[in-house]
């Protein structure tokens, strides 16, 4: 089975490659500029989103942690060998499906903004924040999934360490964004 290391170094450099998505953070720099909110402020409502996020995408990971101890103990080897192959399935899935369904995806932040200008703060707030907590890093899943044979201190530590990233990275998109608007 997969390695305390592995499975870290795996949720970490996806964490990375997560956060770089501007789906994540390209929504608080449109927000900031349009409702004029201090670089202090965004990289605050930025942090707590991404928080949010992670807490969310590790709940849902300890569960998945939790049901595939449970298949374990029930089926063993047999599990084991399941829950390898169907990390690389979900790895090839995701693949697949990127490269087949070409170029789609939807302009959030624009459609938000176009008719909230005139709502009020804790609206955009909460729609920001309620955007990004509901939905969960769908590629980190299947690495807590496999964290089964992990002890729980362990995959506390890989949901810490996720966050960490997240977290660093998603501001600092935002900073450099907010930064190269400046100029």
């Amino acid at each position: 089975m997969f390695s305390f290391w592995e499975i870290f170094g795996g949720a970490a450099g996806l964490a990375v490659v997560h956060g770089l998505l501007p789906n994540h953070w390209f929504p608080f720099v449109a927000v900031a500029r349009s409702r004029r909110w201090s670089r202090g402020h965004t990289l605050a409502v930025t942090a707590l989103g991404a928080v949010l996020h992670v807490i969310v995408t590790a709940a849902l990971g300890f569960l998945l942690a939790w049901l595939g101890k449970g298949a374990e103990q029930a089926f063993g080897e047999v599990f084991r060998l399941a829950s390898g192959l169907g990390l690389l399935g979900f790895g090839v899935g995701f693949i697949v499906a990127d490269l087949t369904r070409g170029h789609r995806h939807q302009h959030a932040a624009q459609n938000m903004l176009h008719d909230h200008r005139r709502s009020g703060e804790a609206l955009i707030l909460g729609s920001l924040l309620l955007y990004l907590t509901l939905s969960p890093c769908e590629a980190l899943l299947p690495l807590f999934a496999v964290g089964y044979a992990l002890e729980w201190r362990q995959l506390a530590f890989v949901a810490g360490g996720v966050a960490v990233v997240t977290l660093a990275t998603m501001t600092a998109m935002v900073s450099l964004a907010l930064q190269g608007m400046a100029d």
